[in-house]
């Protein structure tokens, strides 16, 4: 039927098999409600009600109405629930074209020869052109089909690894570095944790990510050529996510509570991704204060620190005057102390469990202006400070 006003439409008498059909189908209320009103739209019209009429019952609009009844006089009932287009849309761009960006996007910039080292929807698309991909695959791919093809090249289950390593060597290191506690994406759907794995730490546990997923939003998504120091890096979790978002990241961790090594764990990752992460075994008081940072990360350490307030008087040496720190720590209400050896809950590596207001006091009074606070869990708390 054209399009524009509706023709007037009869329906057409329904044979004995239709109306069994159709009853059948009005008392079905599995259907989905856009297929049961196609079904309802019929039963209106047979009960002698004009199809305008008809429309309004079912609550559909008139031109709708219309359709299927025409649809039925035509063919009954037995397309009202085939899918239009079951293949879905025919694509614009073909698969070998899509391919093309997203290995740009799964590329380094900088062995690309350029000056930056993460791709954005704008350096992505000018790269493209500056290298003649066709011009009719640019045009159809949108802003938001570019940043997609950057989300596959960043996502953290199908990032294709750049390393030489084979997969079974890969699998093989995993393994020999064990015991794990952070869970780092490798590519290739290769993670450093097996949370069925008993001989990992907190095993069944997927640490870090849970903590990722609250505060990834609140570190800025842009730090194209700042420098991130990321203390008690671990296997270099977060260090990775800063990479990824273009900082110059330096981990440093001291493999406090570990029978193996957090450092060794995190310059295998690091080779893995080729992330160009420089990772040390170095105590933050170790740390020169010559080269002050843009952003530090204080994940999980506050409380392993038995010096807390030197250690935050270090953050802002550390810290250029209007940089940031975050800071997520077990909180408790009272404060606790936990030293001569008592520990907490069984760690003897935790020596003060603050309460969040405690927390919150002791960054502003070292210098730190609370930006933003995120209750993790009644146990947890992260702070996004900046240095005043």
């Amino acid at each position: 039927m054209a399009k524009g006003k509706p023709e007037r439409v009869a329906l057409r008498r329904l044979t004995a098999a239709e109306q069994r059909v159709l009853t059948a189908k009005l008392k079905d209320l599995r259907l989905p409600a856009r297929i049961h009103q196609r079904y309802r739209s019929v039963a209106a019209a047979r009960s002698g009600a004009s199809v305008p009429t008809g429309a309004r019952r079912v609550g559909c609009h008139v031109t709708v109405a219309y359709f299927w009844v025409d649809r039925f006089n035509a063919s009954g009932l037995r397309t009202f629930e085939r899918v239009p287009n079951p293949r879905g849309r025919i694509p614009t761009v073909t698969p070998e074209q899509s391919r093309e960006l997203v290995d740009v996007a799964l590329s380094s910039p900088r062995e690309r020869g350029l000056p930056f080292s993460t791709w954005t929807v704008a350096t992505l698309a000018a790269y493209c052109r500056q290298r003649q991909l066709e011009e009719t695959v640019l045009c159809r791919v949108s802003a938001r089909g570019l940043a997609a093809c950057l989300k596959i090249a960043s996502n953290s289950g199908t990032q294709r690894p750049v390393t030489t390593m084979t997969r079974a060597e890969i699998l093989a290191r995993i393994r020999e570095l064990r015991p794990w506690f952070q869970n780092v994406p490798l590519g290739d759907g290769i993670f450093t944790k097996d949370l069925d794995d008993p001989t990992n730490s907190f095993p069944g546990q997927n640490i870090p990510w849970g903590l990722w997923e609250r505060i990834k939003k609140v570190i800025p998504a842009r730090l194209t050529g700042l420098r991130v120091l990321d203390v008690g890096c671990n296997a270099g979790f977060y260090s990775f996510r800063m990479r990824e978002r273009g900082a110059d990241v330096v981990g440093i961790d001291i493999d406090q509570g570990t029978s193996g090594s957090f450092v060794a764990q995190a310059r295998f990752c690091n080779e893995v991704l080729a992330a160009g992460v420089e990772f040390r075994h170095q105590d933050l008081f170790d740390v020169p204060e010559t080269s002050p940072f843009d952003l530090i990360l204080f994940l999980g350490v506050f409380y392993h620190v038995p010096n807390f307030c030197d250690a935050l008087v270090k953050l802002r040496a550390l810290t250029h005057p209007g940089g940031w720190i975050a800071v997520e720590s077990q909180v408790s209400t009272p404060s606790l102390t936990c030293y001569d050896g008592k520990g907490f809950r069984g760690d003897p590596t935790t020596f003060f469990v603050p309460s969040p207001a405690v927390l919150r006091t002791l960054l502003m009074e070292h210098g730190f202006r609370v930006k933003k606070e995120v209750v993790i869990s009644e146990e947890r708390h992260f702070f996004f400070c900046r240095r005043r």
